[in-house]
């Protein structure tokens, strides 16, 4: 997930907010200098309520003026990712060499592992990226690493203009920025670089590791929770890094009391278990995921059966390389999955994507589903295979 480096505490606290460090892009700033993928870059910071930069009235204004229809039955969307998942336990189940060497049981299925994740698959959805079936799903690279992956999920861009998670605040429009001009959105995170993926100008509420907070937390027990996660450890994670049991929460209070059009939840745990070579505390990270995603779908269900659409996805932001532990440059640490369920979602069981798809096309099939127009920055494709053609 991230590359740990030199920083002290404010410049750590500076470069989450995306500020005075290297940006992605822009005319005579210099690209941010590869390093190992299994390097790491947290360093401890101050447990205090940092604010993100706000977006100004004039440009909320312009923005608004821009967008001159809103779909009015635009679904509810939320997209969840887990930190450096790997599709082999999400399709296929405990790794039985590395199981029997961490002395876990090494007889678990996908579907014992991930019950919510595969009941959905089967029952109301889909899934790309499951070995043998049609072609992968990856992040289009070329380090594989996270935060280009989030910026290319969010951005539906192949060309972030970032390499490494030491990039600045993306320039490009992101799907909490589309969504936040017709309604509520936020993004909810693990880890704290996840907010230069959403861009400086957002009016998205965003609340990234214990202490990046944009916005206002609606109710008292969403501000109590927020609270309760800058207390805690970071472990699996460091410094500003807030543990999924804290995350997790806070994003599905979100869910419930706002009933945001899009909601964004980063889990990081997963990643996190990887690079310490903890296989148990991976597992242990995926099954605490599949919780969630069951709490989220539960939310999903209520609100379809009042007559909204609504949109769950749940993906990777990169895979990991073949000792488990790492990734970045390593090409089998391109290859994801992705999961999508919902009104529109008409395929079942694991589908045969018949070409090559990227992280780039969650954004255009998103803003296709929900009747916004197409970003000028993005590169992807529409998941056409997922969807009727009549309803996009």
């Amino acid at each position: 997930m991230g590359l740990r480096g030199t920083k002290g505490p404010l410049q750590f606290l500076l470069s989450t907010l995306g500020i005075g460090l290297l940006a992605c892009s822009g005319e005579g700033v210099a690209h941010p200098t590869f390093r190992p993928a299994t390097e790491r870059h947290f360093e401890p910071v101050a447990v205090e309520r940092a604010s993100l930069p706000e977006v100004s009235a004039t440009t909320a204004a312009a923005r608004r003026a821009a967008w001159t229809s809103c779909h009015k039955d635009a679904p509810m969307v939320v997209l969840v990712a887990l930190d450096g998942a790997r599709w082999h336990e999400v399709f296929t189940g405990v790794e039985s060499k590395r199981a029997k060497a961490a002395g876990v049981p090494r007889d678990t299925s996908a579907a014992e592992l991930m019950p919510n994740l595969h009941r959905i698959i089967r029952s109301e959805g889909a899934a790309l990226g499951a070995p043998g079936v049609g072609e992968p799903i990856s992040a289009s690279g070329p380090n594989y690493v996270s935060l280009p992956g989030y910026i290319e999920m969010l951005s539906g861009r192949h060309e972030t203009e970032c390499t490494s998670n030491e990039c600045g605040v993306s320039r490009w429009r992101s799907l909490p920025d589309d969504f936040a001009v017709c309604g509520e959105a936020a993004v909810v995170s693990s880890w704290p670089p996840i907010a230069r993926a959403v861009g400086a100008n957002e009016a998205a509420l965003v609340s990234a590791g214990k202490s990046a907070l944009r916005g206002t937390l609606k109710g008292t027990r969403a501000n109590a929770l927020f609270e309760q996660g800058q207390r805690g450890a970071p472990e699996p994670g460091y410094g500003d890094y807030r543990a999924d049991q804290y995350t997790a929460p806070l994003a599905l209070e979100i869910l419930r009391e706002t009933r945001p059009s899009f909601l964004f939840v980063g889990l990081g745990d997963t990643d996190e278990h990887a690079h310490h070579n903890d296989y148990p505390g991976y597992l242990d990270a995926l099954r605490a995921a599949d919780r969630t995603i069951g709490e989220i779908d539960a939310v999903l269900t209520e609100q379809r059966l009042t007559g909204r659409e609504t949109l769950l996805l749940v993906t990777s932001d990169h895979g990991r390389s073949h000792n488990f532990s790492d990734h970045g440059d390593s090409k089998e640490s391109a290859r994801v999955w992705l999961v999508a369920a919902g009104s529109r979602v008409y395929a079942r069981g694991m589908v045969a994507a018949p070409e090559p798809r990227y992280l780039a096309d969650l954004a255009p099939s998103v803003r296709a589903v929900a009747g916004l127009p197409p970003s000028p920055d993005e590169q992807g494709r529409v998941l056409s295979e997922l969807f009727a053609t009549e309803d996009l």
